[in-house]
């Protein structure tokens, strides 16, 4: 069953008749049992995000697909038609490197609390949840295993390079690879009778105003279906 709590949020139970049910509005999702869904999503269809989370604010732009094992720490905006691959990291949390430790015990507030109450004062800790939100633009190609840091913005056709770490803004068409990330070169289509047609469809595709939705709330639409589950899992 589906409820709202205070933290604008609701309790999802997926089964296969509800995935199967999604997908036939658009959305592909390999999300399994309970899930904690934010209210402040939004995934144009049809889209295709595999086993990602749905606990952070996010938006999903039509046609676009995340692989497997993709992890978000942040509120991310995904484009249109973007290929982001398996076990790629967006908005991790970083650790403060000024304090005694590195250890969350000594910075993050609600870390652990039962064990840590009598080992430090709680009041002198800080929420340290990170609150800087991910930008990827249209047409971006994110490799494997690659990490997007917090706060970080992806320009159109942009790509990242597999096993990169992206510590800086990538600007429109470029193509960056490394730790830290860097120019490689810029993205050049070939241009031929074949481009010139696939780039009115790309143009429309991108520009289109009225591809159908779903937000959080639209998922308590689901909740007869989870009744069974309600009292033993919520």
């Amino acid at each position: 069953m589906a409820t709202k709590n205070k933290r604008s949020t609701l309790k999802i139970f997926f089964t296969r008749s509800v995935r199967n049910k999604l997908a036939k509005k658009g959305l592909s999702t390999n999300l399994k049992g309970k899930q904690i869904i934010n209210n402040k999503i939004k995934l144009e269809l049809p889209c295709d995000i595999c086993d990602l989370q749905l606990s952070y604010p996010l938006q999903v732009g039509a046609f676009s697909y995340v692989g497997k094992n993709t992890y978000l720490g942040s509120s991310v905006k995904i484009g249109r038609l973007c290929s982001i691959a398996s076990n790629v990291s967006i908005g991790i949390t970083s650790h403060p490197m000024d304090r005694v430790s590195t250890s969350a015990v000594f910075y993050q507030k609600g870390f652990m609390p039962k064990f840590t109450k009598n080992i430090i004062n709680q009041s002198d800790l800080q929420d340290f949840s990170n609150k800087k939100k991910v930008v990827i633009g249209n047409d971006v190609w994110i490799g494997v295993n690659a990490v997007i840091m917090p706060g970080i913005k992806i320009g159109d056709g942009a790509i990242i390079g597999a096993n990169s770490v992206v510590t800086k803004d990538v600007k429109p068409s470029e193509i960056v690879g490394g730790v830290p990330a860097k120019l490689i070169r810029i993205r050049k289509p070939i241009k031929n009778q074949a481009f010139s047609l696939q780039k009115k469809i790309f143009d429309h595709l991108i520009n289109k105003n009225d591809f159908p939705f779903l937000v959080g709330k639209d998922f308590i639409k689901y909740k007869s279906i989870f009744r069974l589950f309600y009292k033993i899992l919520f």
